[in-house]
């Protein structure tokens, strides 16, 4: 399944993101890193969402190169 969207890096790399964000905000404006880490978290859940509903559960198994779900192909 293609997406046109690379999903898998962005949920594997937001998390690194949302951590070097929060690294240069200083201890005491709790809010806002509480605010930065209830947005990625909630950006995590909507790209979890969408890749978990266009999941094929009637796809073959994983011995053919294109029953591979999710693959990101960069050219």
């Amino acid at each position: 399944m293609q997406l046109g969207f690379p999903i898998l890096t962005v949920l594997t790399f937001l998390p690194v993101l949302g951590m070097i964000a929060t690294a240069f905000i200083p201890k005491e404006n709790v809010k806002i890193i509480r605010g930065i880490t209830v947005g990625v978290t909630a950006l995590m859940i909507v790209f979890a969402a969408v890749l978990w509903m266009n999941f094929d559960t009637h796809m073959a198994g994983i011995n053919d190169p294109k029953s591979f779900q999710f693959m990101e192909k960069h050219d």
